[in-house]
This record gives C-alpha cells, sequence and structure tokens, in this order.
C-alpha cells in the first residue's frame, strides 16, 4: 500500500513541477491526475493494490476537509458572538446614551 500511496503522491509532485515549470494555466494536481491517467493507460488498467489505496483514500476523505470546516465553523460563531454582543451594546448607548 505505501508503494501505492507514494505512486499517487509522486504523480501529483510530478504534475505540480511541469505546472510550475511550463507556467501551464492548469493545476498541478490536475496534471498529475493526467499523468497517472496515462500510466494506467499504458499499464493496461487498474492494479488490485492502488484500487485498495484509492477506495481508503474515498472512504477517509471527509477527514482531510475536517480542518477547513472547523475553521469556517469557528469564524461563522464568532460573527454571531459578536453581533450578540455589539448589537444590544449600540443599541443600548443610541437609545440611553
Amino acid at each position: 500500500m505505501i508503494v501505492w500511496m507514494t505512486v499517487l503522491l509522486g504523480r501529483q509532485l510530478l504534475g505540480e513541477t511541469l505546472s510550475v515549470l511550463a507556467k501551464l494555466p492548469i493545476p498541478g494536481p490536475v496534471c498529475g491526475m493526467a499523468l497517472l491517467f496515462l500510466g494506467l493507460l499504458v499499464h493496461g488498467g487498474l492494479p488490485h493494490d492502488l484500487q485498495k489505496v484509492a477506495g481508503a483514500l474515498l472512504s477517509n476523505l471527509s477527514l482531510l476537509f475536517v480542518p477547513a470546516r472547523a475553521f469556517s465553523g469557528l469564524a461563522m460563531g464568532l460573527n454571531a458572538l459578536a453581533t450578540a454582543i455589539l448589537l444590544p451594546l449600540v443599541w443600548k448607548l443610541f437609545f440611553a446614551g
């Protein structure tokens, strides 16, 4: 499994390098995916171990987005907290002032 994970990450790195050096308007991971696809076409199919690695990555894909979601939730919570504190304060100062 480690070998195929290294192949996946290596293709992404190769795609990123190709995208930067050739100044392509395509993101590096997309170039890497195209390189992986071409390699699979040459190989003649999807190896079983690569299929297992891809399945494991896809089944845990939501875990990769947890930090981004947690930060956006924190930002929304802070906005709500600031609104809940500042709005009554401004209201009181304006009308009781």
